[in-house]
């Protein structure tokens, strides 16, 4: 039987129950994310740096013990989750088309 892990009210402590519900999917997340970067998994790490540039976009840089460099960049960008074309003659505004997951041009 699956358990439901849906909390209502944020301010109560998590139960026991619901914690067991989570770890194995927790679990099978931290795993998958292992696998994304297989190179740097085990790494020691030796210092971290970051640094924004004018269009603003931000560098992560994470230098690790063996001379190796891991960077990431950050773009700040305006993505849409939703589309829609709506009738408005009335003001229910009936939805005539959905586009979703749109990404704009680099």
């Amino acid at each position: 039987m699956k358990t439901s892990t849906k909390r209502v009210d944020r301010r109560k402590p998590i139960t026991a129950t619901e914690r067991r519900g989570l770890d194995p999917r927790a679990k099978k997340r931290e795993e998958r994310l292992r696998r994304k970067y297989r190179e740097i998994h085990g790494k020691v790490v030796d210092w971290v740096n970051y640094y924004t540039v004018e269009d603003g976009s931000l560098y992560v840089s994470i230098r690790f013990k063996d001379k190796t460099d891991f960077s990431l960049c950050f773009t700040p960008r305006i993505a849409t989750d939703r589309v829609e074309l709506c009738d408005s003659t009335t003001d229910d505004f009936n939805v005539i088309r959905l586009y979703e997951g749109e990404e704009p041009p680099p």
